[in-house]
């Protein structure tokens, strides 16, 4: 349990550097939107580092990431824009 502990401690440095990607997409100079995106994205981050720690395979998280990444293409593209009429 000890050395588990060790890793999930070593690992949370890549889940904080994932989060903090997905908080310059889309790119605005607003500081709100920075942390929102933050917040917004590390529990995934966290969930997929725990992931990995357990099964040691990146194919899931990959698979994970793109059909999220699915999603939001379609809610862009489905979706009527803001305050269009």
């Amino acid at each position: 349990m000890a050395k588990r502990c060790a890793a999930t401690r070593k690992n949370g440095k890549p889940c904080q550097a994932w989060a903090l990607q997905h908080s310059f997409m889309p790119f605005t100079l607003e500081w709100r939107h920075f942390v929102y995106r933050f917040v917004s994205s590390a529990p995934l981050a966290i969930v997929l580092c725990l992931l990995y720690l357990r099964q040691r395979r990146l194919l899931p998280m990959h698979i994970i990431h793109w059909l999220g990444n699915v999603v939001g293409v379609l809610m862009i593209m489905l979706m009527p824009a803001a305050g269009g009429g």
